[in-house]
C-alpha cells in the first residue's frame, strides 16, 4: 500500500488543471487515478482488481474440485483422466455520476485560498473510492430498487459481494455475537482442499473486531493483555481484517429482549433553516410527544444528537452509527418500548433521513427485528473481483447562471466472485453489548 507521501503525489498529479476542457484522462492520469481509487480503501486494495478497456468481457475460471492423481504400476498404461469443469464469469460494467459544485463565494473567501479548488478535488476522490468500495460490499439490486436516500442511489447501481456471496457456504448464526465457535464452525464449513490455502483471510465489521478484541480483553493471560492494547488475535491463525463498510447494522431477527431503535438514511451534514425543516416530534415508550427546534445552520450528527438529547426526557435517546446517521433508541427493552416520530409542521425527518411512524422493540421469547445484524467472510480476498473501466470522464465548467464551479466524475464498475465454493459467509452475528 502506497505511503500517505506517495498517495499526495497521486493526486497532485490529478491536478483540476487537467480537466479544464473536461473528458477522457488521458492513459497516464488513468492510471493514476485507479490506484488512488485502490489504495485508499480497505478491501479494494486486497482484491483481484481489473482496468478493463471495454464494457464486457468473459473472465475463465477453472475449479479441480477432485485429486487428479492415482496410483500405478510399472508399465502400467491405464489412465484415468480427471475432467476439470470449467465456468466463466461474465462482466458487465455499469455507470456512476459523482457531482460536486463550489459557489464563487466560496472560491474566494475559504481558507485554502488559491488551492482550494485543488483540496476540493482531493477529499472528492477520496470520497469516490470510499463510494465505490460500498457498493462494492453492500450494492444490491433488488433491496434498493425503489430507493431515492443518498445510499440507496448508489447501492442500487450493482449487486455488491454481499448478494454475491449468499450460495457460498452460509453458517447462520441466529443473532448469537462472536464467540471462538463461530470462527471453529466456519473453518469447519470451508472444502479441505482450500483451508490448505496460505491467503485465508476473516473480513469482519469494525464492531465485530472490537468485540472480538473485548472478548479476549477479559482474559487474565498475555492474550487478554495484547487484545487490551489494540492487538488482535488471528482466530486459528487465520488473519483477521477490519474493514470499516461492511454493515453492523442489518436487520436481525431475534427473540431476546429488543429496543426500538430508528437508524436516519441520510449522513452528514444536515442543512438546517428555520421555519422550514426544524423540527420534531419524538415520543418514547408511550409518553408524550416533546417537540425538538433544531437551530439553524450547518450540523454534524454529533451536534443534532446533542441538541435532542438536551431536550426533556430525551436524555440519551440521540446517538450517530458511526456513518453520520442519526440514531433513535429507546432506553428500555421490550414490547413496551417505542420510538414515535410525529407529524409536525416544517420537519426535519426527510433532511435527517427519518419519517413519520411507529417503532417497537420486543420482549424476550416473541420474534423481534433489531438492526444490529452483520456477517463475516471467511475468504482468500483474491476470490473477490472489482472492475473500473478504464474510462474515466471528468467534466468542470463554470455556471454562470449560478455563479458556481461544477464537477461532474463518470466511471463504470462492476463486482465478482471467482469461486463462492471457496467462501465460508456467517450470517445473522449480533454486536454484543459491551457494557
Amino acid at each position: 500500500m502506497a505511503s500517505i507521501n506517495e498517495q499526495e503525489q497521486i493526486l497532485k498529479s490529478i491536478d483540476t488543471s487537467d480537466f479544464g476542457n473536461g473528458g477522457l484522462l488521458n492513459p497516464k492520469r488513468q492510471n493514476q487515478f485507479t490506484k488512488y481509487i485502490r489504495e485508499n480503501g480497505k478491501m479494494l486494495n486486497l482484491v483481484r482488481f481489473e482496468q478493463l478497456n471495454q464494457t464486457q468481457m468473459v473472465l475463465d475460471h477453472l475449479y479441480i474440485g477432485e485429486p487428479v492423481t492415482h496410483a500405478v504400476e510399472e508399465e502400467d498404461p491405464t489412465a484415468y483422466l480427471a475432467r476439470p469443469s470449467t465456468n466463466q464469469l461474465h462482466i458487465q460494467t455499469k455507470k456512476l455520476k459523482s457531482s460536486w459544485n463550489i459557489t464563487t463565494e466560496v472560491l474566494v473567501d475559504n481558507i485554502e485560498q488559491a488551492g482550494f479548488e485543488q483540496a476540493m478535488m482531493d477529499g472528492m476522490t477520496r470520497r469516490i473510492s470510499t463510494d465505490i468500495e460500498l457498493l462494492a460490499i453492500q450494492g444490491n439490486e433488488t433491496a434498493y430498487a425503489g430507493a431515492t436516500d443518498v445510499y440507496g442511489r448508489l447501492l442500487k447501481r450493482q449487486d455488491g459481494w454481499d448478494a454475491l456471496t449468499n450460495n457460498s457456504h452460509i453458517l447462520d448464526c441466529g443473532g448469537a455475537t462472536i464467540q471462538k465457535g463461530i470462527f471453529a464452525e466456519m473453518v469447519r464449513s470451508m472444502p479441505q482442499q482450500y483451508l490448505q490455502d496460505p491467503d485465508l483471510r476473516w473480513f469482519v465489521s469494525k464492531s465485530i473486531a472490537i468485540d472480538w478484541m473485548d472478548l479476549l480483553a477479559d482474559r487474565g493471560t498475555g492474550i487478554g493483555d495484547s487484545a487490551l492494547n489494540g492487538n488482535s488475535v488471528a482466530p486459528y491463525g487465520i488473519p483477521l481484517v477490519t474493514v470499516p463498510l461492511i454493515p453492523d447494522n442489518k436487520p436481525l431477527s431475534t427473540k431476546s429482549g429488543v429496543a426500538a431503535k430508528v437508524i436516519g438514511t441520510r449522513q452528514d451534514v444536515f442543512e438546517i433553516t428555520t421555519g422550514v425543516n426544524d423540527k420534531l416530534s419524538i415520543a418514547i415508550d408511550g409518553g408524550s410527544a416533546v417537540t425538538v427546534t433544531l437551530p439553524q445552520g450547518a450540523f454534524r450528527v454529533g451536534y443534532i444528537a446533542q441538541f435532542i438529547n438536551a431536550a426533556a426526557g430525551l436524555a440519551g435517546v440521540a446517538t450517530d452509527d458511526t456513518f453520520g446517521r442519526i440514531v433513535l433508541t429507546s432506553p428500555t427493552v421490550g414490547s413496551s418500548s417505542r420510538v414515535v416520530l410525529g407529524t409536525i409542521t416544517n420537519d426535519a425527518y426527510s433532511t435527517l433521513g427519518l419519517s413519520v411512524g411507529t417503532t417497537s422493540g420486543s420482549a424476550t421469547g416473541s420474534t423481534g427485528s433489531t438492526p444490529e445484524g452483520t456477517f463475516i467472510w471467511l475468504a482468500n480476498p483474491k476470490n473477490f473481483i472489482a472492475v473500473l473501466r478504464g474510462n474515466t470522464r471528468i467534466y468542470t465548467q463554470f455556471n454562470k447562471d449560478y455563479d458556481r464551479l461544477e464537477t461532474v466524475v463518470y466511471n463504470e464498475v462492476d463486482f465478482a466472485i471467482e469461486n463462492d465454493d471457496a467462501i465460508v459467509k456467517a450470517v445473522n452475528v449480533r454486536k454484543r453489548d459491551l457494557f
